[in-house]
């Protein structure tokens, strides 16, 4: 049977731990079909193993008829919760460049270039998140949080 099949089934009967699993195993083989590696992917990601997470998302992406922002978002902040920072700024960058009005992936540049200490791009990137989307509380936190000096 199908990895997909499998997970499947392990859902529809509440087997957790057959599920889980079975989503890593996804993962693993890069196999499945959008629905199960979205779904494998939220599993991975609520239990920390966002690399594996961020596959998931990967292949459900290559698998798209069309490049989806919303998705790049998602691989963008496995990838940043993996700490994979190069591979979430280009996922960021290229759901902005699709999403040019989208203020959350303005946002999670600025937060990647705060973990780089690049605190001038960051604040460039608060303030564009702010400018795109002027009541985002995290991006205006994440902005006053640069003017704080820390010890």
């Amino acid at each position: 049977m199908a990895l997909a099949a499998h997970f499947q089934l392990a859902t529809r009967r509440g087997d957790a731990t057959a599920r889980m699993a079975t989503a890593r195993q996804l993962a693993d083989a890069r196999a499945g079909d959008p629905p199960t590696l979205l779904a494998a992917a939220k599993l991975l990601d609520g239990v920390g193993d966002h690399a594996r997470a961020a596959v998931c998302y990967e292949v459900a992406l290559d698998q798209a008829a069309q490049p989806d922002g919303a998705l790049l978002g998602q691989i963008g902040i496995a990838r940043l919760r993996a700490g994979n920072l190069d591979g979430a700024e280009a996922a960021f960058t290229a759901a902005a460049s699709l999403r040019p009005s989208d203020a959350r992936p303005v946002y999670y540049l600025g937060v990647i270039a705060r973990k780089r200490g690049d605190l001038a791009s960051a604040r460039v990137r608060f303030t564009r998140a702010l400018v795109l989307a002027p009541g985002m509380p995290k991006a205006a936190r994440a902005l006053a949080e640069l003017d704080v000096p820390h010890p």
